[in-house]
């Protein structure tokens, strides 16, 4: 989007020529810092003694962790950014939530009434199985794809070392904890709504949401392994 021009609009075009300049002019001073600055580091490293160089090997240790806090937040902002704006998927998923729900609430019609019955029991245990399946393959069929979709981006950006692995995968997991907690709470009000599960809507929720976490979870390992042309 940055180095883009809009050919319809003149106007809106030369402001993109001018932003894209000021960009090529900004990364080639950019470039031009840093080469120097290697030369500089490379000449300096050639005089130093052992003790001063291990002391400057703690300082850059030093300032490379601090680094890592921009480029979470970086990635944390894009991750949530792509998460929201994916309208369609999330309706869907909100709706399949809700129907998941209903559905489980009409299959096991013993479990309408506020009193507990005997022969509900078996009915509750398969209703709450049922329940943690869906969620879980809900999760893990929107999650495993992730990889296979960014996967050329992650290798370009990798490359260029803009951010380690567990960065990326520490944002990428952060975003999605929101949107899985909200999805559970959908799921669970409806569920409660429609049933007598003697189970608190807090605790139901608080289950559901973890359980949600981790069919994400076994996506972000599958997609991770599996090839990008063979992710399922």
């Amino acid at each position: 989007d940055l180095v883009s021009i809009d050919s319809e609009d003149l106007d809106q075009a030369a402001n993109d020529e001018a932003r894209i300049q000021r960009l090529a002019a900004a990364f080639a001073e950019h470039q031009r810092i840093s080469s120097s600055s290697r030369r500089n580091n490379h000449t300096a490293l050639s005089i130093r003694t052992l003790p001063y160089t291990t002391v400057q090997g703690c300082q850059r240790s030093w300032k490379s962790t601090v680094r890592w806090i921009p480029r979470l937040g970086a990635l944390l902002r894009r991750s949530w950014r792509q998460n929201i704006r994916d309208l369609n998927l999330n309706v869907l998923r909100l709706l399949m939530n809700i129907g998941n729900a209903l559905l489980l609430a009409g299959i096991f019609p013993t479990i309408h009434t506020t009193i507990p019955l005997v022969n509900s029991i078996a009915d509750r245990v398969a209703l709450l199985s049922f329940a943690a399946i869906n969620l879980c393959m809900l999760a893990y069929m929107k999650s495993v794809t992730l990889f296979a979709q960014e996967r050329p981006v992650i290798q370009r950006e990798r490359t260029r070392e803009q951010y380690s692995v567990a960065e990326y995968i520490v944002a990428k997991v952060l975003a999605e904890i929101p949107l899985d907690a909200a999805f559970a709470v959908a799921f669970t009000t409806t569920l409660k709504l429609c049933t007598g599960l003697q189970i608190t809507w807090s605790r139901l929720t608080s289950v559901v949401s973890l359980l949600t976490m981790a069919g994400a979870s076994m996506g972000y390992s599958i997609g991770g392994l599996v090839p990008a042309d063979q992710n399922y």
